[in-house]
């Protein structure tokens, strides 16, 4: 629990403002290339998406790689 290897997040932009959201956003890119820690996040934020790597979209139930 100390060190994950993975953390899943769901919205977690969803109620803050740009600006705290920013900072969540360069929290997480940190923890990314510092740590080597993998992130999953459910979000309907497509800028905080394509801003961190690989992004997947459901579309009618199946999952489509966004190029």
């Amino acid at each position: 629990m100390n060190e994950p290897q993975c953390v899943l997040m769901d919205e977690p932009t969803g109620n803050l403002d740009e600006q705290t959201g920013e900072g969540v956003r360069k929290l997480i890119e940190s923890l990314r290339d510092e740590l080597g820690i993998s992130f999953v996040m459910v979000t309907h934020d497509m800028k905080m998406a394509r801003s961190l790597g690989r992004v997947l979209r459901l579309e009618q139930g199946r999952l489509v790689q966004e190029v």
